[in-house]
């Protein structure tokens, strides 16, 4: 990326035609641009509907243009956003004339970068905007602006402020250990904060799962035998046809995924190869294969069984993927369901120990039951909101700091001076979270998703 030194400008908001289009300039020459574009000087933070001109004068457009004088600004230095008609001619031209102030296109995230080496975020904030900018449901976008408002390094401040008071308390005992005054109650209350402290990172740990699944989404496999009605479910999950439907056993290979919004959370739902003792040929054998990885790593399995078959059976394989938490749905309703079938599915849910849900992916009855127990499921998971924890950096971190605050324990009366170091580290661990340390490390992660112009 360009130094800090080089004025920067791109447009901030989505590309092709629109009836307004934002543009953001920040850098040092940022009031060399503004006295080129508009002859009238700007008062920081007030709109101004103002024209602009371009290298020879002429007017380029006309639109609304705020000055933000650093370091009261998104990036800490002087910048300037104009709000101008969304034309891609209008952009062109706009660029054309930056350019010739001498100003460069910015690379992706660079807007945020700045922010962050000039201290108006830090690195867990920034990870929060990317996730915001690429929120799709309520869930993550709620997720993302604790986040982005700073719920997580609020949270690791107060980790290592408790940190900094315990090593005082050592530190005393270190310096002064024949003093009768400053004895073992001392390192007793250490030793109690250390432990409420390990308590609240093992609460972190537990959720962090939780923040994954709001972040990435809840995954669930449809699993069953060939012609269960898988495929038919998907499509009407997804209101298209995205996975082919025949009466063909095994017509399902490969895994196909749609993504849902269920009670503000993102569900991932994935199609997968029916199960059978007797698969016909490597191919579908194949495909089995990979649905039995998948079913495995899934959050969540829905068991679908064919109501209509009176052999219906389930193979080992299936059951021994179900655990509590699954679902299990009776599917081909607008047939008649077959008492041996009804008795299957009937076992299985009691097994299981969730609800039985009956329905028809070819008509769509009972399919508002079965959206009804995925959203309890998605509602009902431990910690959604107050889960911290949202990418395996901060997990790694995290568990850093409470092993090593186990190790500091251990150490506390024996040897407080190792138990001391132990807590150092777990500080440091809390000072990566927020970027304070070492943040070059991870910069080339954090921003390769953001968007050029943020």
């Amino acid at each position: 990326m360009e130094g800090s030194a080089a004025t920067i400008f791109a447009r901030a908001s989505a590309p092709g035609r629109a009836g307004v289009a934002m543009f953001r300039v920040s850098g040092p020459r940022v009031g060399a641009v503004i006295a080129m574009l508009t002859a009238t000087p700007l008062r920081p933070r007030v709109a101004h509907h103002r024209r602009i001109h371009g290298i020879d004068g002429s007017v380029i457009d006309e639109g609304i243009l705020i000055y933000f004088k650093g370091p009261a600004s998104f990036t800490g230095e002087e910048v300037l956003e104009l709000h101008l008609h969304g034309a891609p001619a209008v952009g062109r031209a706009l660029f054309q004339t930056l350019e010739h102030a001498g100003c460069v296109l910015a690379e992706p995230g660079e807007f945020s970068l700045r922010a962050l080496q000039n201290g108006k975020m830090d690195l867990a904030a920034v990870e929060g905007l990317s996730d915001l900018l690429a929120a799709e449901t309520d869930g993550q976008r709620r997720q993302a602006l604790r986040q982005y408002g700073g719920a997580l390094s609020d949270e690791a401040q107060r980790w290592r402020a408790d940190l900094v008071q315990i090593l005082a308390a050592i530190a005393a005992d270190i310096d002064f250990p024949d003093e009768e005054d400053v004895p073992a109650a001392v390192l007793e209350a250490a030793a109690g904060k250390l432990a409420t402290l390990i308590a609240v990172l093992s609460q972190a740990l537990e959720t962090a799962d939780q923040a994954r699944r709001v972040r990435d989404g809840l995954s669930v496999a449809l699993i069953g035998a060939p012609n269960a009605g898988k495929s038919s479910l998907l499509n009407r999950l997804a209101g298209s046809d995205l996975a082919i439907v025949s009466e063909e056993p095994g017509t399902t290979r490969d895994i196909i995924e749609t993504p849902l919004e269920i009670a503000g959370q993102l569900v991932r739902v994935a199609d997968t190869a029916g199960i059978r003792d007797n698969a016909a040929g490597t191919i579908e054998k194949e495909g089995i294969r990979r649905t039995m990885i998948r079913a495995e790593e899934a959050d969540r399995r829905l068991l679908i069984l064919d109501g209509s078959d009176r052999g219906t059976s389930v193979s080992r394989e299936t059951k021994a993927l179900l655990v509590p938490g699954d679902l299990i749905a009776l599917n081909k309703a607008d047939q008649a369901i077959r008492t041996e079938a009804q008795h299957l599915a009937t076992a299985l849910s009691n097994e299981v120990q969730t609800p039985l849900i009956t329905l028809s992916a070819t008509t769509g009855d009972g399919v508002a039951g079965l959206m009804k127990a995925l959203a309890k499921e998605v509602e009902e998971a431990p910690g959604l909101n107050g889960a911290l924890l949202s990418r395996e950096r901060h997990v790694s971190h995290v568990g850093q700091a409470r092993d090593a605050l186990v190790r500091a324990t251990a150490n506390l009366r024996l040897a407080p001076e190792l138990a001391a170091e132990d807590i150092r580290l777990a500080a440091r661990a809390f000072d990566h979270i927020t970027g304070k340390i070492h943040v070059e490390e991870v910069l080339g992660d954090v921003f390769a998703n953001f968007c050029i112009g943020k």
